[in-house]
């Protein structure tokens, strides 16, 4: 790859501010090393982004063997006696939240390639910028919470809902498919750690230091202040432009599995508490991983509110009217459709599954809704047991 670009003034670093990993005594950026190991692992997988045919057969790789788990868990359904397109069925859930990993999965292929020839160091042993060093070392350390996550809110609940809908016979093909699919979501952890995520951090590390130099060393004017915040804003730009092109995608895959989940877990035959306990964990782990993202959409009201409220910035009462209307009027919101992702955004997302459960239950237990007409042919026999 090409030599980094010079370094802006929003890059200009207080070693003050880096973790004893990052920073050396002459001031400057020292990779940790299990950092660069990190790096090492991910360029022989094929993660780096101008090795095509490795990207390709890891890409083929992952897809295959979370196809295999899927086509396991299917068959736990036809051990419970169903046909072979009413365990499709039964099982719809799970492809649907397949196709949304899919697209999550494209979604870091297209980050892994973006402004790669702006800054190489996400690749490179000679990284010597400081803010993405804790970037990408915060987004690596996200990970074990992440796993945690995806391990309580989905495997735990689908191996349940699995084992209870195939009976006894059932244990060895969710074992089976929960080995297949570890290392493929480890993987894409990893993945999204060093693309996605990365940036998002990134970001973040950059709104930081516009703050910290701002209103703790307080050793910005007004103009340099709307300098830095210009540059600021340009990475917020492309992040909210990369959110804009897969966020839709994945938001309706997940809805639409959820809306699955609560229609099957209350009126189907192979639904049950297990489909409830998975629609409420899909939730909890969805607001919990998207936290990240919307605190970062509420930094430029806050940062407004301190520059008014600080008594010793130094600046003119002029001065600070004028950098608060310029962040409002020059705000970048992370939206999905259109919605901004602000803090209320996972509180409607609460309530709108708490609804979407309310209307399925009351329409089945006061009118006696069997369901879809269309969905009648796999039968409305009690739930298994």
């Amino acid at each position: 790859m090409g030599a980094a670009p010079s370094t802006p003034d929003l890059l200009v670093k207080d070693p003050t501010l880096l973790s004893a990993s990052a920073a050396r005594s002459d001031g400057e950026s020292a990779t940790p090393l299990w950092l660069l190991r990190l790096l090492h692992v991910a360029k022989l997988l094929g993660m780096h982004p101008d090795d095509i045919g490795k990207n390709m057969v890891l890409t083929s790789t992952y897809i295959v063997l979370n196809l295999v788990a899927l086509a396991l868990i299917h068959e736990c359904a036809k051990l419970a006696g169903f046909s072979a397109l009413c365990s499709f069925r039964a099982a719809l859930f799970m492809y649907v939240q397949y196709a949304g990993a899919i697209v999550d999965w494209c979604t870091l292929i297209k980050a892994n390639r973006w402004r790669v020839a702006e800054l190489p160091i996400v690749w490179s042993p000679q990284q010597r910028d400081d803010m993405a060093v804790l970037a990408l070392s915060q987004s690596l350390k996200d990970i074990p919470f992440r796993a945690s996550a995806w391990f309580v809110g989905t495997v735990i609940p689908s191996s349940l809902w699995a084992m209870r809908l195939g009976g006894d016979g059932a244990a060895v093909y969710v074992v089976l498919a929960v080995m297949l699919m570890t290392p493929m979501a480890a993987l894409h952890l990893f993945f999204d750690a060093l693309t996605s995520s990365f940036w998002t951090n990134y970001s973040n590390e950059a709104q930081r230091e516009l703050r910290e130099r701002l209103l703790v060393r307080k050793e910005l004017s007004l103009d340099a202040a709307l300098r830095i915040h210009a540059s600021v804003n340009a990475r917020r730009r492309t992040l909210a432009s990369l959110y804009a092109n897969f966020l839709p995608a994945y938001f309706g895959s997940w809805w639409i599995s959820e809306a699955i989940l609560v229609h099957d877990g209350v009126l189907r035959p192979w639904g049950g508490w297990p489909m409830m306990l998975l629609y409420v964990m899909n939730v909890v782990s969805l607001v919990g991983v998207i936290r990240p993202y919307l605190e970062a959409n509420d930094w430029t009201d806050t940062l407004a509110r301190e520059v008014v409220e600080s008594t010793q910035l130094g600046w003119s009462a002029r001065e600070r009217t004028d950098f608060v209307m310029h962040l409002k009027v020059s705000k970048v919101e992370y939206t999905v459709s259109g919605y901004p992702m602000t803090g209320s955004f996972g509180t409607t997302i609460c309530v709108a599954v708490f609804a979407m459960w309310l209307y399925v239950y009351e329409a089945q237990a006061f009118n006696d809704w069997p369901g879809f007409s269309f969905d009648m042919s796999c039968g409305v026999e009690v739930h298994i047991t």
